[in-house]
């Protein structure tokens, strides 16, 4: 499962950071990262069952749970997979209700040197829990692979760390961004079309980007660019319809 998840990773990331949004590119790839999150425990659990036992986990269901408790990320990453596969959630303690709550955003980023504010575009996913808070994706399957990559390391099952893209630091020096942050948008003809925006300020002293309730304070603008494509289907003639 480890040359399964490496890969849907590395392809997550690499779409996920080219500043292209529409058509849900984004959350099919990042769902599938977390499918291959969430199943990888039944591969390694057979494998280690022994060891595994040794910690008192006598079943897949605690050994999941325990990985659960150890990070957040993970329970919520295996949520979204089972969201993806189901569409709505009903059980009891879900983590996530529904796969409609994972939205594609443009996000512009404040940030501040001696010269004053400076900002810069960027895609994001945010995941709404089913407590009503948003995690962005990127960084929750990040954190999410980090694990399961230890834990496989720790019990033997892969000898070292695999190659995986690093992702984007979310510091930008002023001269690596354009004076106008821009995106790009792709949609298909004639089909409803939803673009969001998200503001962000970057902390120094945390190293990460917060999300804004509110615009006040930002004052900038952006550069939006669309490519529209042709319809996937192809619509029934006049003869076909006879």
């Amino acid at each position: 499962m480890v040359e399964v998840l490496v890969p849907a990773y590395n392809s997550f990331l690499e779409q996920y950071e080219n500043n292209v949004l529409g058509l849900r590119k984004d959350t099919i790839a990042g769902a599938a990262v977390a499918e291959a999150c969430l199943h990888i425990t039944e591969y390694i659990y057979p494998e280690t069952r022994i060891a595994l036992k040794d910690r008192g986990l006598c079943k897949l269901k605690d050994y999941r749970e325990s990985l659960f408790s150890r990070s957040p990320e993970y329970k919520y990453t295996c949520g979204l997979a089972n969201a993806w596969k189901h569409k709505t959630l009903t059980r009891p303690n879900r983590e996530i209700e529904s796969i409609v709550g994972t939205d594609e955003y443009f996000a512009v980023v404040r940030l501040r040197d001696q010269e004053g504010c400076y900002y810069y575009g960027r895609k994001v996913v945010m995941v709404t829990l089913s407590d009503g808070r948003r995690v962005e994706l990127g960084g929750l399957l990040s954190l999410s692979l980090a694990l399961v990559i230890d834990e496989a390391q720790v019990l033997g099952i892969i000898p070292g760390t695999p190659r995986i893209k690093v992702p984007k630091q979310p510091y930008r020096s002023r001269s690596e961004v354009l004076d106008v942050p821009t995106i790009r948008y792709i949609a298909h003809k004639g089909e409803p079309f939803y673009a969001g925006t998200l503001v962000f300020v970057y902390d120094e002293k945390s190293g990460r980007l917060y999300e804004q309730t509110d615009a006040d304070g930002f004052i900038t603008e952006f550069k939006v660019e669309f490519e529209i494509l042709e319809e996937p289907f192809t619509s029934p003639s006049v003869e076909e319809n006879r």
